[in-house]
């Protein structure tokens, strides 16, 4: 049986995400990009997260604990893309990405900032658009230098508690209808 990429767009992970993921093909979108760097946190792929962000935010961060961490990810929801094309220099996109952590279930909702840099997109940082005063760069300002209210990534800090601890007989948050025991908390 051939699974559904975790990224939510239905299709296989063999011909979605994952030859990304392997370094086959480069995404050719914003949208890819963040779709792509969604499932490596769900599959706990580190080093692909390092090769998505400019190479002085890398050096900031220890990968290899995405691996290790107790986050289950469930289901992204884009929300909202703008610019980010195969044509495009900068693009942003925004989603809601639910997890569940330590029994409780939760969602980060942001809106992620990306600049193609020599053909390849790269992520660069991302506001919760809920918590936003500021406005967001130009789209015409393709220098990015100055992160706007960056959500950090690798701790995953910009995360948000929503709802208290789901019991094993409650809908399970990830949206599939079924138990929460008999889906992903079985």
């Amino acid at each position: 049986m051939v699974s559904a990429c975790p990224c939510g767009t239905e299709r296989p992970y063999g011909q979605c995400c994952k030859p990304f993921h392997d370094n086959a093909q480069l995404p050719a979108t914003a949208e890819q990009l963040m779709r792509s760097r969604y499932s490596a946190f769900a599959l706990g792929l580190g080093h692909y997260l390092a090769h998505t962000v400019p190479a002085e935010k890398a050096a900031t961060y220890n990968f290899d604990d995405i691996a290790r961490q107790q986050t289950r990810w469930t289901s992204l929801e884009i929300v909202r893309t703008d610019a980010g094309s195969a044509t495009d220099n900068v693009g942003y996109v925004e989603f809601i990405a639910r997890f569940i952590e330590n029994g409780q279930a939760g969602f980060q909702h942001e809106k992620s900032r990306f600049l193609r840099k020599n053909g390849k997109w790269l992520y660069i940082d991302g506001v919760n658009p809920l918590q936003s005063t500021r406005s967001a760069p130009s789209l015409n300002d393709a220098t990015i230098t100055q992160p706007a209210s960056p959500v950090p990534e690798a701790s995953l800090a910009g995360k948000t508690i929503t709802t208290p601890t789901v019991g094993r007989n409650d809908p399970c948050p990830c949206g599939s209808g079924r138990k929460y025991k008999k889906c992903c908390g079985g």
